[in-house]
């Protein structure tokens, strides 16, 4: 499972909690996480959810392909 929503669906596992959890939990709302495969989102509103998740944001970002 890779990519953003993959990576936090990760996290939120390994912590017992859903995606859903973890958007209302992090203050970012309930679906809105599910809405970052098709839309990024703004840094601030990851920054949210790493704290939540006691990670840095950036540990959430897919890692970049090596072209």
């Amino acid at each position: 499972m890779t990519g953003l929503v993959g990576n936090i669906k990760q996290l939120a596992y390994e912590s017992h909690q859903s995606i859903e959890d973890v958007g209302k939990n992090s203050g970012v709302g309930e679906k809105a996480i599910y809405r970052w495969d098709r839309v990024p989102p703004k840094i601030t509103t990851l920054k949210k959810v790493g704290e939540y998740l006691g990670v840095d944001y950036r540990l959430l970002l897919p890692p970049k392909s090596q072209d």
